[in-house]
């Protein structure tokens, strides 16, 4: 059989190179060599690059609203004048006027309270809010609808108030990541404690939570005192009249509905502290959650009537220790109180508000001698510059916050006042007139540790008898709005319309861990071109009062962050970073556990 030899099997294709070698080179008879013949492409079908998905996002953004705020001008006493300037007074479209009853008989918890507490109550992305009135009336609950108005849904929601509340605070007390609603009321049972169902319905649950009180509460501050991821608290008890007990003050949770008064472990003005049965006199009015030292330990900074103000440092072992320097923390008759980096230096700054004379000629020698500003010198320490700033005059100051109102970067200040006795015959003595229409101040931050009044000429004419306050945006339009609770009246709502106009903003909600859910104590820092801001988000501040648990910074004429850096809560001061975000959002971020 024939075996085909590696040629043999090749030879065909073999000659044929030869002959396509011969015609190419013009052998075979020396006739014009013809020209090669390029073979014609292969068509091939174009490849589409891949466009590579975009990284998600480090942060979530929230809906912003689309339209201007239309709610027409006009307080609860049809006041239009505000029309044209840069705030407006919209009570009346909002569905904020309504009588609030009074009495000859009312005492004096109830003169003096009155307050705002700000919390979005059924996760719809509105801010609802919580208004007490002191005198005669119980508080009321308001969700925000899509109109820019307020319904009361006080009793459709659940809440039945057993005695006039002072002020309330939402707190997530039963561990469920719901904040729950703490009533502190003038009389028995002195707080209720209501559970957030999460549907915008509330159950009474007070008997089976660890908070029981025996006196009247005024402010309540909320923060991770022990380093242990949950939500301690602290209640101020003024009492002109009487001596109280040194219990009843901080409350340190040990579980779900669970706390422990250790009221022992703060060395309150006049109390002994190797005596825990022994009575003292006690003013405290406003307290609040504060790391001045930055060593991730909240301090606590209580403003205090009759010069009783303290400043007291947590030593890492739930004691608080009294560091306050009487020279320095002078305020005569504290009030309310905010805490801010209104210098931009990195640190956080303390105001008090108190009454001042409406003598100016005796505004700084008198016993009335006004408000003041503590500057934090980096460490903790505090220098009194009320002065320097040109911030005293505050009439009977109460409530009063920071707040950056024309988005430059900076925080204003607003303080609001009023008052007339603390009894019928104090209010019918005519002893407190000059203290009955004195007008809200809006201190303008002029950038170099100074501040200029603009109530006026900005539009803030108000001169009800305000107490608590709430200083954020309400109608979610990028500028800081002004709920106000007045004494024996119902509340005032100021619109921010033009005082923020052509400059940015950015508003960064956190979520934190589930003992801890809106990251309260959390650091957040933002730069932007030459603007380095810093801001603490703290439950409860003011005076009777919480603003919602959210930062808000300005950013002027900046179109983009540089960068967002948060030191979260808690001794491990775990930190999340985050560059190049658009200006005019509202976003969210989540703490670096809560990641798939």
């Amino acid at each position: 059989m024939f075996k085909p030899t590696y040629l043999n099997r090749y030879k065909p294709l073999a000659l044929a190179v030869s002959a396509c070698l011969l015609a190419a080179c013009g052998g075979g008879g020396g006739g014009t060599a013809s020209a090669p013949v390029t073979p014609a492409p292969t068509p091939t079908t174009p490849v589409t690059p891949t466009t590579p998905a975009p990284a998600p996002l480090p942060y979530t953004v929230m809906p912003m609203r689309a339209e201007a705020n239309t709610l027409s001008v006009g307080g609860c006493d049809d006041s239009t004048s505000n029309t044209g300037l840069a705030f407006s007074n919209v009570s009346m479209a909002a569905g904020l006027c309504y009588e609030v009853a009074t009495s000859s008989e009312d005492g004096i918890p109830a003169r003096v309270a009155g307050g705002i507490a700000v919390h979005d109550i059924n996760a719809d992305g509105m801010l609802d809010v919580y208004v007490t009135h002191g005198r005669n009336t119980n508080g009321k609950l308001f969700t925000l609808g899509s109109g820019d108005n307020f319904s009361d849904v006080t009793e459709s929601a659940g809440i039945a108030i057993s005695a006039t509340d002072h002020s309330t605070a939402f707190i997530d007390v039963d561990r469920d990541g719901l904040s729950d609603l703490l009533s502190l009321q003038e009389a028995e049972p002195w707080i209720q404690v209501y559970k957030n169902n999460g549907d915008g319905q509330f159950s009474e649950i007070s008997e089976s939570v660890d908070l029981s009180l025996s006196k009247a509460a005024y402010s309540v501050a909320a923060g991770d005192i022990d380093g242990d991821e949950d939500l301690d608290i602290f209640f101020a008890h003024w009492d002109p009249e009487n001596e109280q007990s040194r219990w009843e003050f901080l409350f340190q949770n040990t579980g779900a509905n669970s706390f422990a008064d250790i009221s022992d472990m703060v060395e309150l003005e006049d109390f002994d502290a190797n005596d825990t049965e022994a009575f003292a006199d006690q003013f405290s009015f406003t307290p609040i959650f504060a790391d001045i030292n930055k060593d991730q330990l909240p301090d606590l900074l209580l403003a205090a009537d009759w010069s009783t103000s303290q400043v007291l440092m947590n030593n890492g072992d739930n004691n608080f220790v009294d560091q306050t320097l009487p020279v320095v923390i002078n305020d005569r008759a504290g009030m309310g109180a905010t805490v801010a980096d209104y210098d931009n230096d990195g640190d956080l700054d303390w105001f008090v508000s108190a009454i001042g004379d409406t003598r100016e000629e005796f505004l700084t020698i008198g016993l009335f001698d006004g408000n003041r500003l503590y500057q934090n010198d980096g460490d903790g320490n505090f220098l009194n510059m009320t002065d320097y700033a040109d911030v005293r005059q505050g009439y009977w100051a109460w409530g009063t916050c920071f707040a950056d109102v024309n988005n430059d970067g900076y925080d204003d200040l607003l303080v609001v006042n009023g008052y007339n006795g603390w009894t019928e015959e104090q209010a019918q003595s005519g002893n407190f007139t000059q203290f009955i229409s004195t007008p809200a101040r809006l201190y303008i931050n002029q950038k170099d540790g100074t501040f200029s009044e603009e109530s006026e000429a900005m539009g803030i004419d108000h001169t009800y008898m305000g107490r608590g306050l709430a200083c954020y945006d309400y109608d979610r339009d990028g500028d800081i709005d002004f709920l106000i609770a007045n004494s024996g009246e119902s509340p005032t709502l100021y619109r921010n319309d033009s005082a923020a106009e052509g400059k940015g903003f950015i508003n960064i909600k956190l979520n934190g861990l589930p003992l801890n859910p809106s990251a309260v104590g959390a650091k957040i820092y933002v730069t932007a071109g030459e603007l380095s801001m810093f801001k603490e988000l703290q439950l409860g501040n003011h005076y009777v009062s919480q603003n919602p648990i959210e930062a808000h910074f300005g950013l002027d004429s900046a179109t983009e962050i540089d960068e967002i850096r948060i030191v979260w809560p808690g001794l491990a001061a775990q930190e999340t970073v985050i560059t190049g975000v658009e200006a005019n959002q509202f976003i969210q971020i989540d703490h670096p556990d809560l990641a798939d």
